[in-house]
């Protein structure tokens, strides 16, 4: 039987979505029939154009310094101008392709990056990462680097990386602070793990394999470059707390917790997990966005719990908590789903006015759900339900899917930005059930 506070958190996203039924009949691009009528792109676009202008709230607790990303700009600038515009190579191929690549390097780090801090400081780590990758072909092609130098790289972003994890006792001022900051963090660790164990191997003769040579050298020294964000941005934030304390068992342990009340509550959706429409609904489905929507969020939910386990199993508490969240989110998504299925809705293609109304009910839930304190938390447990909507315009703008799949993005996100109130305070209360290390 399900409990109370968990029933509450799986059905406390049902209202607003049977305001988006009474769809009416819309193609996907270039697909017309008698069941699907064409329908104006340049209309389409409009519908979700409203999608660009979404940006989460910055609630992170760390203040990023401008700093941060100017150090790996400056790198990357360093590894552009070790390259000359015009290699002279014999091989004329791949001097073109180096040229090529150096002037993409070159006019990315004029452009400024957008969206959060913790976003743009990503955006500057991979553009170094592709300076570096263009320099590593460049030293291949001459001559000038061997696996003596690569592994002396490796070698360095590995110490950074142990120094940092030998030293990382999860303080923070609080453990919902716990869960946001060390969550990146431990992000960037495993980024840093998987970069530094690139399974491509720097080519014994480098001249032979320029470009796998080039890629190791990026990998390779983009792992260092999160490493020394890692480290960085753990000094940012105690600089900036006068009384901290360890927090990693308390975050063990409420992952724990909160995973098994996942499993639970994925136990009680277990009819509506993984399964197919036609043995849950009455009548055919096929080809419509009800059948698409379910599909989405049925699955999501068995995904979202494994993330979840595999968090805990490799030691990431703080990851650990915030996929519980995440799966949260998804059970009630689904459940809202389902209830609105059931009543008929998204049984038939969506119209222009359909897909403009889904955008803006997707927005309304995702602006409701950052204004949900602890912010920081909710901001992070509503990450889905963004990436949902963001997956709205990608699929109009990258001509994939057409209108229905559109449709059914901005379905999904409000589904889960209406689940994130909840699924936020119940989190919340699990980590402040006991008290710090």
């Amino acid at each position: 039987m399900t409990d109370p506070t968990r029933r509450k958190l799986l059905t406390g996203c049902g209202a607003g979505l049977a305001a988006l039924a009474g769809c009416s009949g819309l193609s996907e691009f270039g697909d017309e029939t008698d069941e699907r009528p064409d329908y104006d792109r340049e209309a389409v676009e409009r519908a979700v154009a409203s999608v660009e202008d979404v940006l989460e709230p910055d609630a992170f607790p760390v203040g990023i310094p401008a700093a941060l990303q100017h150090h790996h700009r400056d790198r990357a600038r360093e590894y552009v101008d070790a390259v000359p515009d015009e290699p002279g190579y014999p091989n004329g191929v791949i001097a073109s392709q180096v040229a090529e690549d150096r002037e993409a390097a070159a006019s990315a780090l004029n452009e400024d990056a957008s969206g959060r801090p913790r976003s743009r400081l990503e955006t500057w780590r991979n553009r170094r990462e592709e300076a570096a990758t263009v320099m590593g072909t460049h030293l291949a092609a001459t001559g000038e680097i061997g696996r003596s130098d690569v592994r002396a790289l490796r070698e360095r972003a590995r110490s950074r990386l142990a120094a940092f994890e030998a030293d990382w006792a999860y303080r923070a001022t609080d453990p919902v602070e716990a869960v946001v900051v060390h969550a990146t963090l431990e992000d960037y660790v495993q980024t840093c793990r998987r970069q530094l164990h690139t399974r491509a191997p720097f080519p014994a003769d480098p001249g032979k394999s320029v470009f796998q040579a080039g890629d190791v050298v990026g990998t390779v020294d983009g792992a260092m470059a999160v490493a020394i964000d890692a480290v960085r941005l753990r000094e940012q934030y105690r600089s900036g707390v006068d009384d901290d304390v360890r927090h990693r068992q308390h975050l063990a342990g409420a992952a724990a917790r909160l995973g098994r009340s996942l499993s639970r509550t994925a136990s009680d959706l277990e009819e509506y997990v993984d399964v197919e429409p036609d043995e849950v609904f009455d009548g055919d489905l096929s080809d419509t966005p009800a059948e698409t929507l379910f599909r989405d969020t049925s699955r999501t939910v068995e995904w979202r719990s494994e993330q979840a386990e595999a968090a805990r199993q490799r030691h990431d508490p703080a990851t650990a908590v915030l996929a519980a969240g995440h799966g949260f989110v998804a059970a009630g998504a689904l459940e809202a789903v389902v209830d609105a299925i059931e009543g008929g809705h998204y049984r038939e293609y969506p119209s222009v006015d359909d897909i403009e109304a889904a955008v803006d009910g997707a927005r309304g839930a995702l602006e409701a759900a950052w204004d949900v304190e602890p912010q920081a938390l909710a901001v992070d447990i509503a990450e889905p339900a963004l990436l949902s909507l963001r997956g709205a315009a990608v699929h109009v703008r990258e001509h994939y899917g057409g209108p229905e799949q559109a449709f059914v993005q901005a379905l999904h996100a409000e589904a889960q930005a209406r689940a994130v109130p909840a699924a936020t305070a119940f989190v919340a209360e699990r980590l402040q059930a006991t008290g710090p290390d």
